[in-house]
C-alpha cells in the first residue's frame, strides 16, 4: 500500500501464512489506544472511536445508524466487521485493467484451482488456494494488477487481495477489493493495521475474504477505508481520492459494550 510501513516481526509470527519466504507481515501500524482502562479484555462487542479527516464522510460510507459524529472522530459500538454500503454484485463480475482475470497467468492459475476444487469452489477453498498463490512476500509493491501477481507470485496484503478477486471472479463469484485496517490483538493488547482484502458475495451479502493472513489469525474485526470501485488505468487515483477523507490515522477503544 502507498504509505510508509512498519514491519511487525513478533506479530507477524502468528498472522502471516505459513510458507517458506513468509516470515513478515507486510503491514502498517495505525496507532492504537485504549481510553480509560487499559486492561480492556480484547473481545466484542466495543464502542471505538476512529479518527479521520472527513467524520462526515466517514460515517456517511458505513452508513451506521449510531454513529456520533465529532469534530475529528466518529464514534460507534463495534459488534462486528464494519460493513460498506452494498453494491451491486454484477459490477464486481466481469474482467477489468487490476481484476484482469482473463489474461493467461491468471487463466492458468483459474485452471488449476478447477482441477483442484471444481468448477464452484467454495469461499474458504479460494482463500486457500490465493494464499498458497502467492509464494514470495515483499513489502513495498504498490497495487500490481492480478495478472503480474500470478506471473510474479510476488506481493504482500494488496496483491492477495486482487489476486483473490481475480480468482473468485474466474469463477463467476462477485469480488470487490477492500482497503482499510485490520484490529488484531496479542497479549490483551489492540493494535490496528493498514490492510487490503477482498470481499465475495453469497447469501445476500458481502463477506470478508483474507488470503494474506494465516488460517487462524482472523483479526477481531475489519474496518473499511473504501472498496476500490474504480479498477481502470486510473485505479491509483481513485484509492487516492477516498483515503483523502476516509483514511484512519488513529484507532481508540472507549469501552466493552455489555453483551
Amino acid at each position: 500500500m502507498a504509505r510508509s510501513r512498519l514491519v511487525l516481526a513478533a506479530l507477524a509470527a502468528g498472522l502471516l501464512a505459513p510458507g517458506a519466504h513468509a516470515e513478515r507481515l507486510p503491514l502498517f501500524v495505525i496507532p492504537t489506544a485504549v481510553r480509560g482502562d487499559a486492561a480492556v479484555e480484547p473481545r466484542l462487542p466495543l464502542r471505538v472511536a476512529l479518527h479521520v479527516p472527513d467524520p462526515r464522510a466517514y460515517a456517511a460510507l458505513l452508513g451506521l445508524p449510531d454513529v456520533a459524529v465529532r469534530e475529528d472522530r466518529v464514534e460507534f459500538a463495534l459488534r462486528g466487521d464494519a460493513q460498506l454500503p452494498p453494491s451491486d454484485p454484477a459490477s464486481f463480475l466481469a474482467a477489468s485493467f487490476v481484476v484482469d482475470h482473463a489474461e493467461p497467468a491468471v487463466a492458468a492459475l483459474h485452471a488449476e484451482l478447477v482441477h483442484r476444487h471444481g468448477a464452484t469452489p467454495s469461499r474458504a477453498a479460494l482463500v486457500e488456494f490465493a494464499r498458497g498463490a502467492v509464494e514470495h512476500d515483499e513489502l513495498g509493491r504498490s497495487w500490481d494488477v492480478a495478472s503480474r501477481v500470478a506471473s510474479t507470485r510476488t506481493g504482500d496484503c494488496t496483491e492477495h487481495a486482487v489476486l483473490l478477486a481475480a480468482l473468485a471472479r474466474s469463477v463467476g463469484r462477485p469480488a470487490r477489493v477492500v482497503v482499510g485496517a485490520a484490529l488484531v490483538t496479542e497479549g490483551g493488547r489492540f493494535t490496528a493495521l493498514g490492510h487490503a482484502w477482498t470481499e465475495l458475495f453469497e447469501a445476500e451479502r458481502w463477506h470478508v475474504a483474507d488470503a494474506a493472513l494465516a488460517p487462524d489469525a482472523r483479526p477481531l474485526a475489519y474496518l473499511p477505508f473504501g472498496v476500490l470501485d474504480d479498477e481502470g488505468p486510473g485505479y491509483n487515483l481513485a484509492l487516492a481520492r477516498f483515503s483523502s477523507s476516509t483514511w484512519i490515522t488513529r484507532v481508540e477503544i472507549l469501552a466493552n459494550e455489555p453483551q
